[in-house]
């Protein structure tokens, strides 16, 4: 993942797997946090989100002119998504069990660092400056994360 997402595998299986790996996930630190999320309402967040997310990087892809990098990098994002999903589930059950705090500020980092990786997975995607990758990724995390809230109102 470090060198890009040049090196993540492509095969057409990977994407459903880690989506329904999202989905068991948030069901689980939903059950672990008493929250009690309802199916229906965790798989259509994490399908908006998914939905959103790759019609943004394929609309991206095709205005640079690197949809051949399409698979790879949706896959990327999809993979430190679930990684990162995975992490900052752990510490909220932690926090509940251990009674530690995790504060909004840290939700507010891991927010960030998910969309600096968005941004970095763009960059190498696409071959443009760095900050200006940060910035598509910043742009393309707020209209996911928005239409998958909306969606679940």
């Amino acid at each position: 993942m470090r060198e890009g997402p040049e090196r993540v595998p492509t095969s057409q299986v990977l994407p459903a797997a880690i989506v329904i790996g999202k989905i068991v996930l948030l069901l689980l630190i939903g059950d672990a946090l008493a929250s009690n999320p309802t199916l229906l309402a965790v798989i259509t967040s994490v399908v908006v989100w998914t939905t959103a997310m790759g019609a943004c990087v394929f609309y991206a892809l095709f205005l640079g002119n690197k949809l051949n990098r399409f698979s790879a990098t949706f896959t990327a994002i999809l993979g430190i998504d679930l990684i990162l999903s995975t992490i900052f589930g752990i510490a909220l059950v932690a926090q509940q069990t251990f009674a530690f705090d995790v504060s909004q500020s840290v939700a507010m980092i891991f927010q960030l660092w998910h969309v600096a990786i968005i941004g970095f997975i763009m960059h190498r995607a696409l071959n443009i400056n760095l900050g200006f990758g940060i910035g598509v990724g910043l742009l393309i995390a707020l209209f996911c994360v928005t239409l998958s809230e909306v969606a679940t109102l």
